[in-house]
């Protein structure tokens, strides 16, 4: 064995029965293994994803249940299994139908996940196959399973986390076939794998990023325990620097009380194609919080597994590998042993307002005992990826009280009409634009290494923060500015402030998606620009106000969903309606538009006593809290704005 040393199998045997953290995440992984193989098959009854998209997670668990408990019909189970991959057709490995066939056969995704799942069980239960059965698996892995996934690498110009999963198949087979020369190029394809990542973030989206990083993970250890030597050459920098972006988009633990799921789950800031439900795979972070260097860092991984795998049963445990909801593996026992204790984003000097380069703006009222958190999708570095991302540019999400009002769709099944939708400008808290000649004008996608939305920085009082953000390029040559500025003063305030400069008159059309995704919000709309939003435990007024022109308002239904399945009709995904669509448009064409929304946020019971009023022809703005007792007052200057509260 090389994935794992009889040491390490020996303390995982003697803490099984531990009341210990280790104890309990052991226990639930035998417990999950035991259901998911208690049928002769690789894909039980009561799974809903096809083989390809499970194998890996789930063989890996079997084996090493089997390494540590060595029971018979467990090992049956995963001989069965792993001998019956390596005898399909190679076109088996590829994937589904809807993956490209090539002659000769480039690797997908499903080709890596296939590799890493007999990689596994060979490695992990040598004492199970016979001579002749090892050479059976060792051709497969190198024909089905490395060249593919090398010929992919080969051929792609358009790299992505495809690349890294690829990567990390071709890797583990490499590894396993002892190929010294394909050893010496898996280190390279690591190297260039980890050169895709910005400074402090993956371009994609944190759930993809969050792909990537556990197929590199795996690859670098599986490479460091052929040789450890090669430590020194995989650095685990890139992936470690994604670990604050994850703890600032982690917004709080709660019930998802839908599709009959039990428990308590994460909610996270979610742009582009990401769960709601989204956290990172607990290998990912315990290999950080094992082994690297920075104890910042290192203990902010452990604090962010700590609180989001507090319930190592949280289901399901067949959307793991490949990122559609993730879990922990084994890696995750081994990686425990040394994981650095958990370090709280507050003590780990991550400030209430974050803003990444990777262009993830995140402001909250506090650390501790969080009730407002408001993110945007701004400017920043050029990114170096670009798949998955939804034309958000602009866009913001808004939770408060425990649950999120103004919300990102979320990712749900790619071969959807709903996927589409999901994607489009007019379904996220940004701006479309309409010509005098009837031309649409919205976003384009994110292009690779140049840039594009542009940070903003904007000075104010202390007690408020702000962000800001051009997105004019997003939208074409025609636009000079599309700027968004969100000022707060939290947890219960903020003024959100839009300016539009065009060489061409258009119409501006403001979106706002608001949650509905259990049905439970209840908006009072009193006038077309006067909303009261109630959900949960808290309360908003947002209110409408263009400055020197008219708006009318319309409303439409989209789409709010909880995580992605690779099939239709899942658990998961948000039905047409579980998102409330608000279109504000103004009536008539110009070259320059000016609308400012203020909030007022409080728990629901207190929403009554708070104002918002408007003067001086929307010039001027003020929240007033219950009693008059504070007032937050927002003046539109020439190309800016002041902010002041009047006590």
């Amino acid at each position: 064995m090389m994935f794992i040393t009889e040491q390490e199998l020996a303390a995982i045997r003697a803490l099984r029965d531990e009341a210990s953290q280790a104890g309990e995440l052991w226990r639930a992984l035998k417990a999950r293994t035991v259901r998911s193989t208690a049928e002769d098959t690789l894909v039980q009854s009561g799974d809903t994803q096809e083989w390809w998209h499970l194998c890996w997670e789930r063989m890996a668990d079997a084996a090493f249940v089997y390494a540590v408990e060595c029971d018979e019909t467990l090992g049956r189970w995963v001989h069965d299994r792993t001998m019956a991959l390596c005898r399909l057709d190679a076109d088996e490995w590829i994937g589904p139908w809807f993956r490209h066939r090539y002659e000769p056969s480039l690797g997908q995704l499903e080709t890596a996940h296939v590799t890493n799942a007999v990689t596994e069980a060979y490695d992990l239960c040598p004492m199970l196959f016979t001579d002749e059965e090892k050479a059976e698996i060792l051709t497969a892995l190198r024909e089905k399973g490395m060249d593919p996934c090398l010929r992919f690498c080969r051929a792609v110009n358009h790299r992505s986390n495809w690349y890294c999963v690829l990567a990390g198949g071709f890797a583990a087979a490499a590894v396993i076939l002892g190929d010294a020369a394909a050893v010496e190029t898996a280190v390279e394809l690591y190297r260039e794998c980890i050169g895709l990542y910005n400074s402090d973030g993956y371009g994609e989206s944190l759930q993809y990023g969050n792909y990537a990083s556990l197929s590199l993970v795996h690859m670098r250890r599986v490479l460091i325990r052929y040789n450890p030597a090669l430590a020194d050459l995989l650095s685990l920098g890139p992936i470690a620097d994604t670990v604050k972006l994850a703890a600032a988009s982690h917004l709080y633990m709660k019930p998802l009380n839908a599709d009959g799921r039990d428990g308590v789950y994460p909610r996270s800031v979610n742009f582009g194609d990401c769960a709601a439900i989204y956290r990172p795979t607990g290998d990912v972070l315990l290999a950080i919080a094992a082994e690297y260097g920075d104890p910042n860092v290192a203990g902010l991984a452990r604090w962010l597994f700590d609180v989001t795998y507090a319930d190592p049963t949280l289901g399901p445990d067949e959307l793991a590998s490949f990122g559609f909801f993730n879990q922990f593996g084994w890696n995750s026992l081994v990686s425990l042993a040394n994981a650095a204790s958990a370090i709280t984003p507050k003590d780990a000097g991550i400030p209430e307002k974050a803003v990444f380069r990777i262009g993830n703006a995140i402001i909250r009222d506090s650390w501790d005992d969080t009730k407002t958190v408001v993110a945007m999708m701004t400017g920043g570095e050029p990114h170096r990826v670009n798949a998955h991302r939804h034309l958000d540019q602009n866009s913001f999400v808004l939770a408060a009280y425990g649950d999120r009002f103004f919300i990102d769709p979320g990712h749900c099944c790619y071969r959807l009409e709903t996927w589409k939708k999901s994607c489009q400008t007019d379904h996220h808290n940004t701006w479309d634009f309409i010509g005098e000649d009837g031309t649409r004008y919205t976003q384009t996608k994110i292009p690779l290494n140049v840039p594009f939305t542009k940070y903003i920085e904007y000075d104010v009082p202390e007690g408020f923060a702000v962000i800001a953000s051009d997105a004019a390029a997003a939208y074409g040559e025609h636009f000079k500015r599309a700027e968004r500025i969100i000022v707060t003063a939290f947890p219960n305030v903020i003024f959100l402030i839009d300016r539009i400069e065009t060489d061409i008159p258009v119409k501006m059309v403001s979106h706002f998606a608001v949650n509905n995704r259990d049905g439970k919000t209840h908006n009072h709309i009193k006038f077309w620009n006067k909303h009261v939003i109630r959900r949960g435990e808290g309360a908003m007024k947002f209110f409408t106000f263009p400055v020197g022109e008219e708006m009318t308002m319309t409303q439409r239904w989209g789409y709010c969903h909880d995580n992605y399945h690779p099939l239709p009709n899942h658990a998961g995904e948000g039905r047409e309606g579980s998102a409330l669509l608000y279109d504000f448009t103004t009536t008539a064409y110009a070259t320059s538009h000016t609308v400012v929304h203020p909030f007022a946020i409080s728990p629901i019971g207190e929403i009554p006593g708070w104002h918002i009023k408007n003067e001086n022809d929307n010039t001027v703005f003020t929240v007033l809290s219950p009693g008059n007792r504070e007032k937050w007052q927002l003046t539109l200057t020439d190309g800016g704005f002041e902010i002041k509260k009047i006590l």
